[in-house]
Order: C-alpha cells, then structure tokens, then sequence
C-alpha cells in the first residue's frame, strides 16, 4: 500500500476553499483531509491545488500532436506535468485528413501509456472554419462540415473525440451540432449573434478561445461572444496570457459569464516553454518575439503560455481570487469533458492529481497519483 502524507498545507478543498489541513493520499485517491497524527511531508506556508486540466493545448518543448509521432505526444504531456498540468485534451488543428486522423489515434495509443499528465480524449480544432476567420489554420484544408469525417476521428480515436470546433455560419454546421452527440464549440467563425445563438439553442456547448477569430462584440453586431455571454449554458475558453486578450477583456468576459463558465485553455502550441525564434506548427511558418507567435501573415497564432502561468495572471490582473483561478482551470474544464467526479478538484476518494505550489504560486511538485 503506498501512503503519502502531506502535512500543514493551505489546501484548495473542493466546495470551501483554502483551507489549512493535512492531507493523506492512499494507493492514488485522495483518502483524508483535515487533522492526522500521521508522520508526514511538512508542508508548511505551501498551496496544494488539484492538477490543472488543459482541454485545448496542440504542444509545447518544440513538438505538436500533429507531428505524426506517438513519442510527440508522449513528450507534449511529460511537459505538461512538469508545468503543473495533469490532464488534458490533445487537440488536432486542421492539416490534411490523413495527418489529422494520425494525430487522433496517436493521442489514443498514447492515453494507454503509462507516466506524464492524462490524455483525456481528443480536440478537433477544424477544419470546418470560415475563411475569413481563420486566423494560423492552414487555408489549404479547410472545408464545410463533413459528419462522415467526425465519424472517422472518433473512430481513430477509439472513442475518444470529445469537442468539435466549426464555424456555425457553414452549411452542415447545423447536422453536427444536433446529431454527432459530441460537445461542439464555435470558433474561427464570422457567424453573427442570430446564428451563434441560434447554435447554441441548438446544442452548441461552447466557444472556442473567447474574442479571437470571431466576430467581435459591436453595439449594432453584437456577434459571437455577445451570443455566448446572453447563453445560459455557453462555456467561454480564455486564453489568459495578456496577449490573446486584454486583462479587461477577460474581466468582462468572467463578469459576465460567472465562475460555472469561464474555462482557462492554454491554446499552447510547438514553441511554448521555448525560448524566441522561428518554428513550424500546423504546417506553417510561425515566428515567435517577445512570447507572441505569429504565422507569417501576421496572424497571431496559439499560445506560448502554460495554464499555470494563466491562474497567476488572473490574480495579478484582479478577475478573481487564487481559488477562483485554479477553478478555472481545473474543475470547469473538467466538467467540460465529464471528468469532474474523477479529477479538478481536491476531495477524498478523487484521484490525487496535485499540484503543491510555495506562497509565491512557484512549482514545489506536481503529483500524480
């Protein structure tokens, strides 16, 4: 039987907050909370949070889940842990049909496997995305709505496809969002607020990277995120690293959605956790200066952030406090792929994903199990 104890920590309880207790992890599950005469780890003036859960990251330490390589995805995670984030969606921006359904069943294979954060299923980021909104997805194979396709990723998936991302405006858009049963986000999508909502009435669960590529909120056009913000059900992603939105921008967006739907995603790509320089994601050139990566068309492409340093920013820029954060970031997104009971929050009997930061939110260690 292996027992650890953690002891005199500032723990992030589900349900209460910070709360300063021992904490006894059993054989992988989070067995006990609060006072114990057992020897333990002193973790005196230390934050324990659950692990982070990034459902939408394409790579990061110069790979991506498009390279076509099971040890790419296997390095992508082993990153991630060390950056405290234990469980994610591998998500497969648009590339030829051959290449994305390659990724699909790597990301499978490589769920079986042992060590690095938990590959919880699989991301569909395209290609069925307008053209003026497509920001650094590859133009050369974007196309409408194809239900045949879906079925081909979650069948390479071996089940595992759990969000689509479409532009709502296309045609067939309407087929997927009502009968694929999976979660459907809107993004990269010129739709106006009549057609966004009229997708989310529809079953749309979600938008993907709130305020970027999509129609902007104009007091005669409200567009896509006025949409989602008037939904009662819509979950917002937020890339939270001060360069995709403005810190007001993300103000505006958790006041107005609430804690329930502001889901922190990383949007994390090849270079993140490198240094500046040029590299190639998606198939396309990507230049990165001061942490900004663009395509060569000047597009701004995905992040270069981790979710952690996402629930720091959060605080410094005054959305909401240190609990709110991390709730941001692991127990929403959670939710968001029905892991919830599992994972993204600390309670007993939950599986002891764990993050123990110092009072400065720095990396002591990251537990998994």
């Amino acid at each position: 039987m292996a027992e650890r104890v953690f002891k005199y920590a500032n723990v992030l309880v589900q349900g209460e907050g910070f709360k300063k207790a021992d904490l006894v992890v059993r054989d992988g599950i989070i067995r006990y909370i609060g006072k114990t005469a057992l020897v333990g780890e002193d973790c005196s003036g230390k934050y324990i949070i659950p692990g982070l859960v990034d459902i939408h990251t394409h790579g990061c330490g110069g790979k991506d889940h498009g390279d076509g390589e099971i040890s790419a995805t296997d390095a992508i995670r082993r990153s991630l842990m060390a950056a405290g984030t234990t469980s994610l969606l591998a998500t497969v921006m648009t590339d030829s049909r051959e290449n994305m359904l390659n990724a699909a069943a790597n990301a499978a294979r490589c769920a079986m496997m042992q060590g690095g954060a938990r590959i919880l299923g699989v991301y569909m980021e395209g290609p069925f995305f307008s053209r003026e909104y497509k920001g650094a997805q590859n133009p050369d194979y974007l196309t409408l709505p194809d239900g045949e396709f879906v079925t081909q990723m979650q069948q390479a998936s071996c089940g595992g496809l759990k969000i689509i991302s479409l532009a709502p405006e296309l045609e067939g858009a309407a087929d997927i969002i009502q009968k694929s049963g999976l979660k459907v986000f809107l993004g990269h999508t010129g739709a106006s607020y009549e057609q966004a909502a009229a997708a989310f009435a529809a079953g749309a669960a979600g938008v993907t990277h709130t305020f970027n590529c999509m129609t902007p909120i104009h007091h005669r056009a409200p567009g896509v995120v006025a949409a989602a913000m008037d939904s009662q059900t819509a979950v917002c992603e937020c890339i939270c690293d001060g360069l995709h939105v403005h810190p007001a921008a993300v103000r505006m967006l958790y006041n107005a959605v609430g804690k329930e739907r502001f889901c922190m995603v990383s949007d994390s790509i090849r270079p993140a956790g490198l240094p500046d320089g040029e590299y190639v994601s998606g198939g396309q050139h990507i230049t990165v200066k001061d942490g900004k990566a663009y395509i060569d068309a000047g597009n701004i492409a995905g992040s270069t952030c981790t979710l952690l340093e996402g629930v720091r920013n959060l605080v410094r820029w005054n959305v909401c406090s240190l609990a709110d954060a991390v709730y941001a970031a692991s127990y929403v997104p959670a939710s968001v792929v029905g892991a919830e009971k599992q994972l993204g929050s600390i309670a007993e009997n939950k599986l002891a994903d764990l993050v123990v930061l110092d009072k400065n939110l720095n990396i002591c260690q990251v537990i998994m199990g």
